[in-house]
C-alpha cells in the first residue's frame, strides 16, 4: 500500500532538508532577533528535535486515513454522475 505521508515524511527527513533548513533559521534567529550565535544555534536544534519528534508521530496518523477516503472526501467536494475508480 503506498500511503503519501510515509512518502512525504521520508523525504522531510533527509539531510538536505534538516541542513538546509537549520542553516537559514539559525541566521535569521542571529540577525532578526539579535540572538548570540551559540543561543541562536541551541534554539533552532532544540525547535528542530521537538519538530522532528512530533512528525514523526503525527505525520503518518493523520495521512494513513488518506489512501481510504481520498475518495469519499473528492466525491464530496467535486460531485460526479459516476462513481470514482
Amino acid at each position: 500500500m503506498n500511503v503519501p505521508a510515509l512518502n512525504f515524511e521520508m523525504r522531510m527527513l533527509t539531510p538536505i532538508a534538516i541542513d538546509c533548513g537549520l542553516i537559514l533559521e539559525w541566521m535569521l534567529l542571529h540577525f532578526a532577533f539579535d540572538l548570540s550565535w551559540k543561543r541562536a544555534a541551541w534554539i533552532d536544534v532544540v525547535k528542530h528535535s521537538a519538530s522532528t519528534a512530533y512528525g514523526i508521530f503525527l505525520i503518518p496518523l493523520v495521512g494513513l486515513p488518506l489512501p481510504f477516503c481520498r475518495f469519499l472526501v473528492f466525491e464530496v467536494l467535486f460531485p460526479t454522475s459516476y462513481p470514482c475508480s
